[in-house]
């Protein structure tokens, strides 16, 4: 497969990745427009995270950094079982 790699042009693979990015955003838009206020919190923290910890930490990604610091708050605050079958 890596053999195969070197035929598709860098070009062609950055616009695969971008549409793909594309796609996973747009599949999470419905989501979002739960207007759940835990949904609506943590997309609001996480997209602060991501724009303000590249400018602060360098060496971690700043989505990671995202995703390490908002986890815990889902899961702690997420909806019972019950409250999930509306």
């Amino acid at each position: 497969m890596a053999r195969l790699m070197r035929f598709i042009p860098p070009a062609v693979m950055t616009g695969f990745v971008n549409a793909l990015g594309i796609l996973i955003f747009f599949a999470q838009v419905p989501h979002f427009w739960s207007r759940q206020p835990l949904i609506v919190g943590l997309f609001v923290l996480t997209l602060l995270i991501v724009l303000w910890a590249p400018r602060v930490i360098k060496a971690t990604p700043a989505p990671l950094i995202a995703i390490v610091r908002t986890h815990p708050l889902y899961r702690d605050h997420r909806p019972a079982a019950a409250d999930r079958r509306r």
